[in-house]
């Protein structure tokens, strides 16, 4: 018995495998799908550049304080949202 099909006996699906993989099929909301376009659009425009200037610090705890001033303003972006 292959890893899979125990793992697919022990939740109770063993009548129900065939094994194949399974496959997750789901459609976004179109509401959602706004949201989602413009975070890649934020990340992709204002995170990024970000990484650019400052590939590490921009993640370190605590904080430069010229890096605090530029999140600020992105952080009540998000927020607004």
């Amino acid at each position: 018995m292959r890893v899979d099909e125990e793992m697919a006996e022990h939740v109770g699906m063993r009548s129900q495998w065939k094994g194949w993989g399974m496959s997750w099929d789901f459609e976004t909301d179109a509401e959602f799908e706004a949201q989602l376009q413009w975070m890649r659009e934020f990340v992709r425009e204002e995170i990024e550049p970000l990484d650019v200037l400052w590939p590490d610090d921009v993640y370190s705890q605590p904080q430069r304080e010229e890096i605090k001033l530029l999140l600020r303003p992105l952080k009540e972006q998000v927020r607004a949202r």
